[in-house]
């Protein structure tokens, strides 16, 4: 869940608060969009929320480890800011299995990629700085990036990841474009290898870092999926952000940052003012599980699911719906027919025991939807596909008759 914050300097009137001595980028009202569209409702399958199936977690498994871990007394002591060496070594490890240079100097263990966000943010952004976001895109990024007081510069996404035109469009000292390069939040899509190089080559000529999420690339169905951008990287440009909640499980709240040691020092002195360090008791149950069991998400349920999706997609949807064949992640992404407007069929949509995310909500385009399959029963999925498709067919005629009402 995030929230964001209306533009609004103005304080408003809160019995025993006084809003005037909050900073002016906390004075406005919490937008609550988000927070309602991922509520539940009785009797209505959600395609929202995209989290993990917690049906899949192997509990056991899980409770064997964290009993081993807790018998350990250094589990409940205070770690270095940069996180458990082990960890750290570890996580190099696996950055090296990607094609990445990293040593333990260039990793900082942080709590999920979240905290990732908001540190790189207090590291980089000046109130009235740009910072380039993909549009749709992950509304956490926004957020943090917007909690500094950062301007927003979007780069559209399409099927083929990012529109690179608009990127070397970018104005003039941009300080970082984020970036979910494989398996994107919200659409699904993945940037194609041979554009991966060409974004470098435009982060180095215009002078802009280059944040890069990797919370899904573990979830890859078909083949291996392509090196990342951190991959192609020779000036540490690229901050490379990694997370455990996706992969593994998210309670433990264990994510990374992989970067050059320079700003790994840096972002580390930021965080002791935070938090002093990430929990204890959590790394050292993400290393024990590594090395017990490695890092083996369990794909092939996720598979089934989106197969599950794009089959019952295929054969309820009507005529000018759109849809796209994510390789990996949690996520497709659906185009209404062009003037429909996705948050305004939602009412309808949960009338019809169905709900959603939609596209506005991410900065995208108002015909379109985030369609989550993740945490959806197997044998929910086609019945709630069938009821979006009803809803979609049900806002069309309403639209028709109010159009014919109008006589337009």
């Amino acid at each position: 869940m995030i929230l964001k914050m209306r533009e609004n300097t103005q304080p408003r009137q809160v019995a025993g608060v006084d809003q005037a001595k909050f900073a002016t980028r906390a004075r406005g009202e919490a937008d609550s969009s988000l927070k309602e569209v991922l509520e539940s409702f009785p009797g209505v399958i959600s395609f929202a929320g995209g989290l993990p199936d917690e049906k899949a977690f192997p509990v056991d498994e899980l409770a064997k480890i964290v009993q081993e871990t807790s018998r350990d007394p250094a589990a409940w002591q205070y770690l270095p800011t940069e996180g458990h060496p082990a960890l750290r070594e570890a996580i190099a490890r696996h950055m090296a299995d990607l094609g990445v240079e990293a040593g333990p100097e260039n990793v900082l263990i942080t709590q999920g990629s979240q905290q990732g966000l908001d540190l790189v943010a207090k590291l980089f952004v000046d109130p009235g700085d740009h910072v380039l976001m993909e549009a749709p895109g992950y509304l956490g990024a926004i957020g943090a990036a917007q909690n500094y007081e950062a301007e927003i510069w979007d780069v559209p996404v399409g099927d083929d990841g990012l529109d690179l035109e608009r990127l070397r469009e970018a104005p003039g000292g941009a300080k970082y474009l984020y970036t979910v390069s494989t398996f994107h939040n919200p659409t699904g899509c993945s940037i194609p290898l041979a554009r991966r190089p060409q974004i470098l080559e435009i982060a180095s000529a215009k002078g802009f870092y280059i944040v890069e999420d990797g919370a899904y690339r573990e979830l890859c169905f078909e083949g291996r999926p392509d090196p990342p951008l951190k991959s192609f990287d020779r000036e540490g440009r690229v901050i490379y952000l990694g997370s455990f909640s996706k992969a593994l499980v998210p309670g433990v709240r264990v994510g990374w940052i992989v970067a050059a040691p320079q700003i790994i020092r840096t972002l580390a002195l930021l965080k002791q003012s935070t938090d002093l360090a990430s929990n204890t008791l959590g790394q050292l149950f993400v290393l024990r599980w590594l090395e017990t069991h490695g890092l083996t998400p369990p794909v092939d349920l996720y598979r089934q699911k989106r197969d599950s999706a794009l089959n019952a997609l295929e054969r309820e949807m009507p005529a000018g719906v759109s849809w796209n064949r994510p390789k990996g992640g949690f996520f497709l992404w659906i185009r209404l027919p062009e003037g429909l407007d996705a948050a305004a069929m939602l009412p309808r949509a949960r009338a019809n025991g169905v709900t959603y995310v939609p596209g506005a909500a991410f900065r995208g385009e108002k015909n379109a939807l985030r369609f989550s399959f993740s945490q959806v029963a197997l044998d929910e999925i086609e019945p709630g596909v069938r009821r979006l498709a009803r809803t979609i067919e049900e806002f069309i005629e309403s639209r028709k008759s109010t159009k014919a009402a109008a006589g337009t």
